[in-house]
């Protein structure tokens, strides 16, 4: 009978309230597990979303079409090419026998790297037609792959405003150049002279990059891959921290203000101790919600809090409407 009396103060707001005098470090930590509940379809969806999706969200799966095998006369340099850039194949990079790991920066077994120069790879990405079946013509790219290995208190040698950004466009309307720059302690990626999508991104304790052991660049795509998700996983809890719990926060401070003494919650105490108990039953809905589809987990965080600044604005109405009676049974 007590379960089912404490199922009722969980779901059905006229119960709710008898949650309103109990001590406020419930409170917070019942906002803190929500956020974290609303965290984890998001940490659950990255392992299999990061090689695929999140590569060409953030458009470094530009490297899975750098193929030096490609027999199509587009992956030839030509002479423009080799006059413009440091035009190189993958395998070259592989003959550098790079290392790269979060502990000692990178490692040049053969002092065959150049300092913050740029080696270009080319990449031809095949553009179908609108039906997806035929391929109407190659979209040629260009990959600057950069190492810095003299950067000092992120003071780097190379300059990524007067070389990269300064870049011509491959075509009109299309810069079609990407960069990719290895410093001692993180990486940086950018697809626009304009915009960081990587910005000084550290190498996680378990990433090594060894270009040597790399049969192509789609390796070193999912490396990029392994080295964003633990940064990508805490941006997840962060998100959902300030969404769930510090907007709930501060709504129930700012209804205690507006609505003051008008019904059965008083003080701010007990908006903040309604506001908590209020959040459960709908993070419950939207975790469930969550695993219908990727896409859901990013639009109900983002929607979260005028969803349940509406919901939380009808359970208050319902609850004062009622008047205060103080020897009601209180949950603790």
């Amino acid at each position: 009978m007590k379960f089912l009396e404490f199922i009722q103060s969980i779901f059905v707001p006229r119960y709710m309230v008898i949650h309103r005098k109990m001590k406020l470090i419930f409170a917070f930590l019942i906002l803190i597990a929500v956020s974290f509940i609303m965290s984890l379809p998001s940490i659950i969806y990255l392992p299999k979303m990061k090689y695929n999706e999140l590569q060409t969200r953030l458009s470094y799966d530009i490297l899975k079409y750098v193929d030096d095998n490609n027999p199509s006369l587009d992956n030839e340099f030509t002479e423009d090419e080799l006059s413009k850039f440091n035009m190189v194949r993958f395998s070259d990079l592989k003959n550098l026998k790079i290392v790269i790991d979060h502990a000692d920066g990178i490692q040049n077994t053969n002092n065959g790297l150049v300092d913050s120069k740029d080696y270009v790879l080319k990449a031809v990405k095949p553009i179908y037609d609108d039906e997806g079946t035929y391929i109407i013509k190659y979209e040629i790219s260009y990959v600057h792959i950069v190492f810095d290995i003299s950067a000092e208190n992120d003071d780097k040698t190379y300059d990524v405003a007067e070389v990269f950004n300064k870049l011509a466009n491959v075509e009109e309307g299309r810069f079609g150049h990407y960069l990719l720059l290895f410093d001692e302690k993180s990486l940086t990626f950018k697809n626009s002279s304009t915009n960081y999508i990587l910005a000084n991104l550290p190498y996680y304790n378990k990433v090594v990059f060894n270009f040597s052991n790399m049969e192509n660049a789609t390796e070193l795509a999912n490396l990029i891959s392994d080295t964003y998700a633990p940064s990508l996983r805490n941006t997840y809890m962060m998100r959902s921290l300030f969404y769930v719990g510090l907007i709930t926060l501060a709504m129930a401070i700012l209804f205690s203000f507006i609505l003051r003494e008008t019904g059965q919650l008083r003080g701010v105490k007990e908006y903040i101790n309604f506001a908590s108990i209020a959040s459960i039953p709908l993070t419950i809905f939207a975790f469930a919600f969550s695993f219908i589809k990727y896409t859901f987990c990013a639009l109900l965080l983002q929607w979260y809090p005028a969803i349940f600044g509406i919901y939380y604005f009808i359970l208050v109405i319902i609850i004062n409407r009622r008047p205060r009676l103080d020897k009601n049974k209180e949950v603790v």
